[in-house]
């Protein structure tokens, strides 16, 4: 019986200390991985890092560095991916020079210089392939973002690492690059609801003919820029309001820890003051979604509506002024309010700011 029991205290401790040894060696692989990871990044191996990254995550799931490094290289990997390589040979760009370090791939180009348009590719496919290969990419990079919680988290990467100079990031950046990644889907998801179907050769022949102007592309296709679909524009005010939650409070880390240091995103004296009055106009963007109309505090003369431009009620080509040729018409502003997205501008203000900034006009 005391033989039995010994046995079964033998194989309890063993078990123990395999345990003990499995959770040990799971760290350690995780760390090796990621050292491996970083001479990859060295060697400007994009590929092999995220491979090496990936494999640290899966080894230890809420490895905060591992997480980190994850995030950035699966989306710098993004180029080397099937689904992009496949739609940039689609859009006619070399696949000699696809490399983010040093990009030389261009569209193709005739005898005398200008670019070629691909053959029946149509506006839309950006945003749709957008839509469908990069916002997967984004929204994983964020779970990945997401195990990062430690206050104090800080990883470093070195100038051979990053191939330009040594960088420190902080929840401060984590936070700035989670805010970027809701922005960008905020803009795919609203670009991909407008009707954008037109050839890029139709662009081409126009240019060539001399054709080419706002005017004849607007009139030659009365569907564009109205809506497509409006599927994803409350996905797209999730982003966005996501975006503005993420800012405020990487602004506020990235501010807290002033302008010393070597930060992936650093603090600017000289842009402090726009930089606040973009998170007040933000801020009220941000409340608006859920108040309705509110006064701005940044000038206090404009009020604003953001939920407005989610509602799919009225599409970017009904706000568009006449053009003539590559002009603005004046007097030809549909709304002035944008479908009330913005009170308190008056049209002149808006065709003033359109004349000089879009069309480079004068009244």
């Amino acid at each position: 019986m005391n033989t039995n029991n010994n046995r079964l205290k033998s194989l309890f401790f063993t078990l123990v200390a395999f345990a003990a040894f499995a959770a040990s060696a799971a760290g350690q692989s995780a760390e090796t991985l990621i050292a491996e990871g970083r001479v990859f990044l060295a060697q400007k191996d994009l590929v092999s890092a995220d491979t090496k990254f990936a494999a640290a995550v899966a080894a230890s799931s809420t490895h905060e560095e591992a997480n980190a490094l994850r995030a950035a290289t699966r989306l710098l990997i993004l180029v080397n991916q099937s689904p992009t390589k496949e739609f940039l040979d689609r859009l006619g760009i070399g696949a000699v020079g696809r490399d983010i370090y040093n990009w030389q791939a261009e569209p193709a180009k005739d005898v005398s210089g200008s670019f070629i348009a691909p053959s029946s590719v149509k506006a839309q496919e950006i945003t749709e392939h957008l839509r469908s290969t990069l916002v997967p990419e984004l929204q994983a990079a964020r779970a990945n973002l997401d195990k990062i919680v430690s206050p104090g988290f800080v990883t470093s990467l070195n100038a051979s690492e990053t191939t330009t100079a040594n960088v420190s990031i902080d929840q401060g950046d984590i936070s700035l690059v989670r805010a970027l990644t809701h922005f960008l889907e905020y803009f795919i998801y609203t670009t991909e609801s407008w009707n954008l179907d037109l050839l890029l050769t139709d662009l081409e022949d126009l240019d060539n003919s001399g054709q080419l102007t706002a005017e004849r592309v607007l009139n030659d296709y009365p569907g564009l820029f109205t809506y497509k679909s409006t599927d994803d524009l409350m996905a797209a005010r999730t982003a966005f309001d996501s975006f503005v939650t993420h800012y405020l409070s990487a602004s506020s880390l990235i501010r807290g820890r002033g302008d010393q240091g070597d930060h992936l995103f650093m603090d600017s004296p000289n842009r402090r003051n726009s930089e606040a009055d973009f998170r007040s106009i933000i801020t009220d963007l941000q409340m608006s979604l859920t108040q309705g109309p509110v006064v701005l505090t940044f000038n206090n003369n404009h009020i604003v509506n953001a939920g407005k431009q989610f509602d799919g009620t009225h599409s970017p080509r009904g706000m568009f002024p006449r053009t003539y040729r590559n002009k603005l018409v004046l007097g030809t502003l549909p709304d002035a309010s944008f479908g009330g997205t913005i009170t308190g501008l008056t049209s002149e203000q808006i065709e003033n700011y359109a004349l000089t900034r879009i069309f480079h006009q004068r009244r």
